[in-house]
């Protein structure tokens, strides 16, 4: 059976940025496409159909924000991963791209290997049943993201995500993982906040799961089987 390319489509309207990119994702085995604003890149979302979307927040023709809205439009191009490239390292930047489903968001300048990270994690998250969908549940304002499971126990959850949760804050998590045991939403509270992001601006967050039943615990059980 022949192998089929992973194919990545980087939209910047940097030229400089683009051919830095594109040596990264060459050399790591990656195919690549190219756009420089909002319309040329959802005619080549459409045309190549990329596994995943580097998105810069300025464009050509308008902004990143334009095109995760629009996209979103575009059965054909909805559930592809989007992550944001951007010099922007304000709070407001990464809540609005986010909830405009992209899936993560890495300020430059970065590292190579901060990309690639970026780039094994989403499309991890796309193919994965370990994806999770996080949100706070007692905020004014909802909020969804992706994030990653990294680790679990009986007791409580690791998650990955780009958005820094305080102590006791209650999320919610819809994950097929939890679906495989008829466990479709766990609700959790944030037991230790993260300090400092790790290397992409992720955080790593450990949440314990809330007002857990005995039939539950035996869930979660099956959960850790699944998981290890």
């Amino acid at each position: 059976m022949a192998h089929i390319r992973t194919n990545i489509l980087v939209i910047d309207d940097d030229a400089e940025i683009r051919i830095i990119v594109r040596k990264i994702l060459e050399g790591a085995g990656y195919g690549f496409f190219e756009a420089d604003g909002v319309e040329s890149g959802l005619v080549a979302a459409q045309k190549n159909a990329p596994h995943l979307i580097l998105l810069d927040l300025i464009l050509m023709d308008s902004d990143g924000f334009t095109f995760l809205d629009r996209k979103r439009e575009i059965p054909s191009i909805q559930s592809t991963p989007v992550i944001v490239l951007s010099g922007k390292k304000d709070v407001q930047a990464v809540y609005k791209a986010v909830s405009l489903g992209a899936s993560s968001y890495l300020v430059k300048p970065f590292t190579s290997l901060s990309l690639l990270q970026k780039i094994r994690k989403a499309l991890l998250e796309r193919s994965s049943s370990h994806l999770s969908y996080v949100f706070p549940i007692k905020r004014k304002i909802s909020l969804q993201t992706n994030a990653v499971l990294t680790k679990m126990s009986q007791e409580y959850v690791c998650i990955e995500l780009p958005i820094k949760l305080n102590t006791m804050e209650a999320v919610q998590i819809d994950s097929p993982l939890f679906r495989k045991v008829n466990f479709s939403t766990g609700t959790f509270k944030v037991a230790v906040p993260p300090r400092m992001p790790l290397s992409g601006g992720q955080y790593e967050i450990k949440l314990k799961y809330i007002g857990i039943r005995e039939a539950v615990v035996e869930k979660i059980s099956q959960l850790v089987r699944f998981w290890k």
